[in-house]
């Protein structure tokens, strides 16, 4: 997920354009753009979903982030889950290639309960060669308060392939 967690100053030390920062107080993913990162306009809200987590009413959005080694086969392949925090339903997915190349067609798939019935939802294949690419998928996944989704990659990466990266999220409205 973020490459650092905490509250909502971000980190000063130690970091590099691209640096992804969850703000756990407000639940906003960030990412650095570069220049003093003492600045907060150096910082881009990437996703998240503000003061409305858990509540009724108001788009959600839950945040991922794969990189390198967890999409390699010794990695075991890239999985985010997310569990349902009231009723509602999913209504989009959607993720940004970095800007490293996919070093193979790429499938990425949506689930719904993915420790029992693993129902496939929605799957997207991204070609050899891929980067700076933005797919948003609409869905509509009625989902009931802890009911478990999950972004699956379905292939995996030779482990030497180790610089792909991908952010996305997943978009839910309670009901």
């Amino acid at each position: 997920m973020a490459d650092s967690i905490g509250g909502p100053r971000f980190p000063r030390t130690g970091i590099q354009e691209g640096h992804l920062h969850f703000d756990k107080n407000n639940n906003i993913l960030y990412v650095y753009n570069g220049g003093d990162p003492s600045v907060d306009s150096n910082w881009s809200e990437v996703g998240g979903s503000g003061a409305s987590v858990g509540s009724s009413g108001g788009v959600q959005r839950w945040p991922f982030h794969f990189i390198g080694f967890e999409m390699s086969v010794t990695g075991g392949g890239a999985q985010a889950y997310f569990v349902a925090p009231a009723a509602g339903t999913i209504t989009r997915w959607g993720l940004i290639v970095g800007s490293s190349s996919l070093p193979e067609d790429t499938i990425m798939q949506f689930y719904f309960d993915p420790f029992s019935a693993f129902t496939l939802v929605d799957s997207v294949t991204l070609l050899t060669g891929a980067n700076n690419v933005k797919t948003e998928r609409v869905i509509s996944s009625v989902v009931a308060v802890g009911d478990v989704v999950a972004v699956i990659m379905a292939n995996s990466y030779n482990p030497a392939d180790n610089n792909v990266a991908f952010d996305g999220f997943v978009e839910f409205t309670p009901n």
